[in-house]
């Protein structure tokens, strides 16, 4: 939902002349209307991804116990995931020319948001695996190569502040809102 308001965001604006030895690198890189929007993207998928994780994780650990037969699990859900995202990065110059780079990089929270709806009909391990599978492969594969193409008509200065910021400090800070909001919940049940 969060993303879907996020559709009008303005495009990508120059900064005003002289404003640059006034602000600090992480206030002058967000100043911008383009960069605030993919941080906006970054930290909203990423508290999305913790939720899921923890759901994933505890799910797992209900259904196989804490011995050997979870680790297999583990062993055979992440083995599988990089295979997987392996297979569909080879596709994404495809997916990217047929969907351009927005429909590209919304294909995360678009099936996200439907795995989740069929994992709250269709409750159970092996609906929530499908939901953090598609999440870390589409993540892996396809977002990751819409996302890169978004720094492309960035100056070079800025390209080098935003990558830091929105891989680094935007994507940490939505996986602790999202463990937040998991806490929250856990403490509020």
């Amino acid at each position: 939902i969060g993303v879907a308001m996020m559709r009008g965001a303005p495009a990508l604006l120059p900064a005003a002349p002289g404003t640059r030895d006034r602000m600090s690198g992480m206030a002058e890189t967000l100043r911008g209307p383009y960069v605030r929007t993919i941080a906006w993207f970054v930290l909203l998928t990423s508290v999305s991804s913790a939720i899921i994780d923890f759901l994933w994780k505890s799910n797992a650990r209900v259904s196989f116990g804490t011995g050997p037969e979870l680790l297999r699990f583990f062993a055979l859900f992440y083995g599988s995931i990089q295979v997987l995202s392996f297979i569909a990065q080879t596709q994404s110059a495809r997916v990217l020319q047929a969907l351009g780079v927005s429909g590209t990089l919304n294909v995360l929270p678009g099936g996200v948001g439907l795995a989740s709806m069929i994992a709250l009909i269709v409750q159970g391990w092996p609906a929530i695996t499908a939901l953090r599978g598609l999440d870390a492969v589409v993540r892996n594969s396809l977002f990751r190569s819409g996302y890169e193409l978004l720094f492309v008509p960035m100056d070079a200065r800025t390209r080098n502040r935003a990558k830091a910021i929105l891989d680094v400090i935007c994507d940490r800070v939505g996986e602790a809102a999202g463990s937040g909001v998991v806490q929250f919940v856990l403490l509020a049940g």
